[in-house]
């Protein structure tokens, strides 16, 4: 059963909101530093907990954040993979540009 391309393009546009609306939060290993981003590998947050002020220089900070991005970057990229295996039933799908 084929899909038209009007079908196609609802079907898409409806990923594209599903897979923006879907987000990981990671923590850095000390639990100072959280960063939220979307399906889209976007960041949407970085929350930086007020103990971080007492504790890290400006370099420090900067290091813990960078890995929490990374993280937050990977956990993202996972999601996304297991949500198109669950849509595709594991066959992936061909690069749609603009759609993740």
């Amino acid at each position: 059963m084929g899909m038209d391309m009007g079908g196609m393009m609802q079907y898409i546009q409806e990923m594209q909101k599903k897979v923006r609306d879907m987000t990981v939060k990671v923590t850095s290993e000390d639990g100072t530093v959280s960063v939220i981003m979307n399906g889209h590998q976007e960041l949407t947050q970085v929350i930086i907990g007020p103990e971080v002020f007492d504790k890290k220089d400006a370099a420090e900070l900067s290091a813990v954040i960078a890995e929490t991005f990374s993280q937050a970057l990977t956990e993202s990229k996972k999601m996304l993979q297991e949500e198109i295996k669950k849509v595709t039933g594991g066959m992936g799908l061909p690069p749609i540009p603009g759609l993740f």
